[in-house]
């Protein structure tokens, strides 16, 4: 589990009783009745923070002016929720596409949510809760904690997981800045701390981009409202998807071409409590990540 990062799984957490000025690539689900914060352990120096790419050396980017079509499954218990979810999405996907000013000179990828899933390259979906910990002290109840969504870079399967923790009352309004932080990933951007990661994993080390900025939307920040595209983000992208590239700050890189669903070998499934569990995917790059 603590190689979560290497298994695609791109997870927001929360806890309370730390200082904002924290950092740790382990943040866990706040009591009921508390303001969201993102709260981090690491000791850290601002040289490893930064907005990265890269993981085991190659970076994985999107072919020029990709459209990513997202669908949206309708298997979630609440329907307020689900109608939320949407809206939520749809407010993210207008504010990454608005970034995107003059579409002929700017080849990044952009977002379109679909009716239909047999249109779709991209497929949000909802899951029950689970318990999760860092990875470095599983015996510890207080490091113990719950998920508030995942996604997945390029060429990974294109999956966007939603969980339940996520329509709680302190998140749940909230969910608009989890999918912006979600759709950065999905363009091939790691956490503001990837690079920190690599160093303690001893791990070929990401590569950052763009100039240094502690409020990216890569980050953990606080309060969750905070999670805000920014400036920074925007030309960091533009940057690194403005040349294609073959290798870039010495890190391979390979471009992705969005796939139909339908090229993926999928079943569906419930869980005990209604919640979307989703099947078993067939591709040997598409595993689904857990903690």
């Amino acid at each position: 589990m603590s190689f979560y990062y290497l298994k695609k799984a791109i997870r927001l957490f929360a806890r309370a009783g730390h200082k904002s000025t924290e950092r740790s690539t382990h943040s866990y689900a706040q009591p009921h009745n508390t303001v969201p914060t993102y709260a981090c352990k690491t000791d850290c120096t601002t040289q490893c923070l930064s907005l990265s790419v890269g993981r085991n050396g190659t970076i994985s980017l999107w072919e020029p002016h990709t459209i990513i079509k997202i669908y949206v499954s309708p298997k979630l218990h609440n329907r307020k929720h689900l109608d939320h979810a949407v809206r939520s999405l749809d407010k993210a996907i207008k504010a990454w596409n608005a970034t995107v000013t003059n579409v002929l000179e700017d080849p990044r990828p952009k977002f379109e949510r679909v009716e239909t899933k047999r249109e779709a390259t991209c497929k949000v979906k909802f899951k029950h809760q689970h318990q999760c910990s860092n990875g470095t002290q599983e015996n510890n109840p207080q490091d113990k904690g719950s998920v508030l969504a995942n996604a997945f870079f390029p060429g990974d399967l294109p999956e966007i997981t939603v969980y339940s923790a996520a329509f709680e009352e302190q998140y749940i309004h909230f969910l608009t800045n989890v999918f912006y932080h979600e759709l950065i990933h999905v363009q091939g951007v790691r956490h503001y701390f990837a690079m920190q990661e690599d160093i303690a994993l001893g791990l070929q080390r990401s590569v950052s981009i763009g100039t240094d900025d502690e409020f990216s939307v890569s980050a953990y920040l606080t309060p969750l409202s905070e999670l805000k595209i920014r400036p920074s983000d925007v030309s960091a992208l533009k940057e690194l998807y403005a040349v294609r590239h073959t290798t870039y700050k010495g890190l391979e890189v390979q471009y992705h071409s969005a796939k139909l669903l339908s090229s993926y070998n999928c079943g569906d499934d419930y869980d005990d409590v209604g919640w979307f569990c989703g099947g078993v995917f067939g591709l040997s790059r598409g595993r689904k990540s857990r903690m």
